[in-house]
């Protein structure tokens, strides 16, 4: 089809330049002939010789030759004497002219070869480059963009060609529109801008944009790089890195603990034995209540050494198939014992959860433990949402504890599953790490949200896949 319309293109060159000849010609045998002058006819004959070197480039000198033979041998047709100077010197202008439009036209076609060379080569680079590329215009609105733009933002051309950028990655604060809007018409690079982008089909997807300005036309080159999976796995691996420290931090406690437990229960015992019985032969109101403060303290040691143990020697038998709705169930029971005036206990629970492999006493502890907190957090009254669900992108269950207390500031955050980091006069500071520790062990994990005046929320994960149990050595303590 193409090679059809570029021959039908060249006849009607061919035809055109026969057409310009005959009226040359005829012109030359007029002006010659009927008006006796022989000057102004050849001028005429450029027109010609001009297309023809326009058209076909050196292969139009031959339109020039012709013409000037035809020129130097008219008189063989029109004239009575032969060629003088005056006709030499109009033949050779005929060649020289021809030669000149013939080179700058063999020029300007390469130019135009070697522009359409280059911009079929990057349109190439930006159909084939893995990123999203985009081209601005002065605006900021798209003028041109690559297919992975498309398929990353699940758009259609005539619906992305001219709308703004920044409406596009929903950009409220402005932050992204004040930078691309810094570089037009300039050299500078804008690296590594990170905007949150959301949509229903997307979801939550992180974006890294890379900006160059350009001073032809005032434009920008945007390359959009989807860095989600990056960032998920630079979590991850901090997240591993900081499981491993509090590894080490509890390996240590443990070694600590199993080390100085006979050294330090076995004298608490004593100590228990001697205060009871002075308590019991102690009149002295005053006296007794000293020994009953003795008496708490050592309870408080003895709490904090079993808190240790249990840091020390994590779950690792008494594993089976549980259902966690029945587990949050059963503490109903010991829920009703505990200070909660005011707090409305509100259960959502998924109706259908499948069972998972798990220690039901370690769990129970840990609800126990985060429900407690909760309480403990909203001493004017409030709300506890306990939720259970089913994820079945990460196949496990999600237990939630969300309160309505006070919050936690954020500089705790962090803190909080360390050992002994605690706020309350009364707390260890163990508990949180036991339950972080009950939980890693059943390789699931926990986390926790917090707003101050807002509430806090603690989420755990568990997996479905069954865990290999490890032996247990059993010390004497």
């Amino acid at each position: 089809m193409v090679k059809e319309m570029v021959r039908e293109k060249e006849k009607i060159k061919i035809l055109t330049i026969f057409i310009l000849l005959g009226i040359s010609c005829f012109l030359n045998y007029y002006f010659h002939i009927v008006l006796k002058t022989g000057i102004i006819y050849t001028h005429f004959f450029y027109i010609p010789i001009i297309f023809a070197c326009i058209w076909w480039r050196r292969k139009g000198l031959l339109v020039a030759i012709f013409l000037a033979v035809m020129l130097i041998f008219s008189h063989l047709f029109f004239r009575v004497h032969a060629a003088d100077i005056s006709d030499y010197i109009r033949a050779l202008m005929f060649i020289v002219i021809a030669s000149v439009v013939a080179a700058l036209s063999e020029k300007i076609t390469k130019g135009h070869e070697e522009t359409e060379r280059q911009k079929n080569f990057s349109e190439n680079i930006i159909t084939t480059v893995p990123q999203s590329l985009i081209i601005l215009d002065k605006d900021l609105r798209i003028k041109k963009a690559n297919l992975a733009f498309y398929q990353l933002f699940q758009t259609k051309p005539e619906k992305a060609m001219g709308s703004s950028l920044c409406d596009l990655l929903q950009d409220k604060d402005g932050k992204l529109k004040n930078e691309l809007t810094r570089i037009i018409g300039t050299k500078d690079i804008l690296k590594d801008f990170e905007i949150v982008y959301q949509s229903e089909k997307l979801g939550k997807r992180v974006l890294n944009i890379i900006a160059k300005g350009m001073i032809i036309d005032e434009e920008e080159v945007i390359l959009i790089q989807d860095i989600t999976e990056r960032k998920k796995a630079e979590e991850a691996l901090r997240e591993s890195e900081a499981r491993l420290i509090q590894s080490e931090k509890l390996s240590i406690i443990g070694e600590l603990a199993t080390g100085v437990a006979h050294e330090v229960r076995n004298p608490l015992a004593t100590i228990r034995l001697i205060t009871q019985h002075l308590e019991r032969k102690c009149a002295d109101n005053y006296q007794i209540e000293k020994l009953k403060t003795i008496q708490r303290n050592i309870n408080r040691i003895d709490k904090i050494v079993y808190g240790l143990l249990n840091i020390s020697r994590p779950p690792r038998s008494n594993f089976a198939y549980h259902n966690v709705n029945e587990i949050l169930d059963r503490l109903g029971s010991i829920l009703e014992n505990l200070p909660s005036e005011n707090i409305k206990i509100i259960k959502k629970y998924e109706p259908k959860l499948p069972q998972i492999w798990f220690n039901s006493d370690c769990l129970e502890q840990v609800f126990l433990n985060l429900i407690s907190n909760a309480m403990r957090a909203m001493k004017s009254g409030g709300e506890l949402y306990i939720t259970t669900s089913f994820n079945s992108t990460r196949k496990g269950i999600i237990i939630k504890f969300e309160d309505t207390g006070v919050g936690i500031p954020e500089e705790n955050l962090k803190k909080i599953f360390n050992p002994f980091f605690t706020t309350y006069k009364e707390g260890t500071g163990l508990g949180l790490s036991i339950c972080q520790n009950i939980i890693n062990e059943h390789k699931g994990n926990i986390s926790v949200e917090s707003k101050l005046g807002k509430g806090t929320t603690f989420t755990i994960f568990l997996p479905l896949e069954k865990r290999k149990e490890k032996k247990q050595v059993v010390d004497g303590i």
